[in-house]
């Protein structure tokens, strides 16, 4: 009888198990029974859900808090954010991402509210959270109300973040952190101290997109930056207010780069309705429009030691008491305007001040000025 050599074909077997082996299964998550898990944690937690695999939420209010485990796992809702609340009952936190999560580590469709110190905190890892409403989390004196990013680089897209609270980063909280925030709207979200929507400290966030309004703080009414560098581009910053500086945007030792955006119907008590800059700051700001911000000093914008670019910007229809357009103080190095217009602009105290002190004249190249657009002032000697 003729053998037949079996080692070919068991080395096939062996070569085709394991793509059957790691297939990634979907796990329904279901408070009312009859599902794989009754809670979203269960599921997270047990043995058999694998790197890669999901858990579907069905529709419903899960009371609880929510630990991913350095999983890199989705967690998704099956109805979206309306249908689909994660409520955690004044815990810390709702949702953790602390153990060296990846990209692959999904947070998807879900409300996030009822957080006592954040909605979703992010420590050393980079999940990604998509398409979910952050809303009514946070309180004093903690910092990233709605998502606090602390050494973490996370995904942050088409989420709303509204009605949360903090001392820093009413909406969001950023140290030592480089997210990407995309087509988000971040709004009606309070600090007491630095950054209504968004903190940034030690931070190089990038920021594409957004809508960012309605927000309220001390210092940095929509975004506040300190020795950072975010990229912010093709948002919208409007209806922000800060009690000192800085309504829609502050900035101190920071470089934000600032493109595309329109910055409008801002407010600062003091310096800078539009965009607040002090100290050693240089942000480059191109492309803008910015307009109908108020402020006492600098309604478009307000300086003080600090060195702007502005290029193709539109300045228009801003006011303060001095320097409608732009207000420049104790700066040795003056901003740079180029291709820019300065128009409407209203400083009833004076707009191009000639009795300065020590402060050259703003560098200016190919821009129209109006006059009420800019003052320069010194007080020293």
């Amino acid at each position: 009888m003729k053998r037949t050599n079996l080692l070919p074909i068991l080395f096939v077997v062996l070569l085709a198990a394991p793509c059957t082996a790691y297939a990634h299964t979907t796990w329904i998550v279901d408070q009312g029974g009859g599902a794989d898990f009754a809670t979203i944690q269960s599921c997270i937690d047990d043995p058999t859900v694998l790197d890669g695999d999901t858990c579907q939420v069905n529709t419903g209010t899960y009371m609880e808090s929510i630990l991913f485990n350095g999983k890199d796992i989705a967690v998704i809702s099956a109805s979206g954010p309306e249908n689909t609340i994660i409520d955690g009952d004044q815990a810390y936190f709702v949702v953790r991402f602390v153990s060296d999560e990846t990209e692959d580590a999904m947070l998807d469709g879900f409300t996030i509210r009822n957080g006592k110190n954040s909605g979703i905190y992010c420590y050393m890892s980079s999940p990604a959270i998509r398409n979910c409403a952050i809303t009514g989390c946070g309180s004093a004196p903690h910092s990233g109300g709605g998502i606090y990013c602390d050494h973490a680089s996370p995904l942050i897209a088409n989420c709303t973040i509204s009605g949360n609270r903090a001392d820093a980063g009413g909406g969001i909280g950023l140290l030592y952190s480089s997210p990407t925030i995309t087509t988000c709207s971040i709004t009606n979200n309070s600090a007491t101290v630095a950054g209504g929507a968004i903190r940034c400290m030690l931070s190089d966030p990038k920021i594409t997109g957004c809508t960012i309004s309605g927000n309220t703080s001390s210092e940095g009414g929509g975004v506040y930056c300190m020795d950072s560098s975010p990229a912010i581009s093709s948002c919208t910053i409007t209806g922000n207010q800060a009690d000192y500086v800085g309504g829609g945007v502050f900035c101190t030792a920071s470089s934000p780069a600032i493109t595309g955006c329109t910055i409008t119907g801002n407010h600062a008590n003091y310096l800078g309705g539009g965009i607040g800059c002090r100290f050693h700051s240089s942000p480059i700001i191109a492309n803008g429009v910015i307009t109908r911000n108020s402020a006492n000093s600098g309604g478009g914008i307000g300086i003080e030691d600090a060195s702007p670019t502005l290029t193709c910007c539109t300045l228009r229809g801003n006011t303060a008491d001095s320097g409608g357009g732009i207000f420049v103080l104790f700066s040795t190095t003056p901003p740079i305007l180029t291709n820019s217009i300065l128009w409407a602009d209203d400083a009833p105290e004076g707009g191009r001040s000639t009795s300065v002190k020590r402060v050259s004249p703003c560098g200016t190249a190919m821009c129209r000025v109006a006059r009420g657009a800019y003052t320069l002032t010194h007080t020293g000697p």
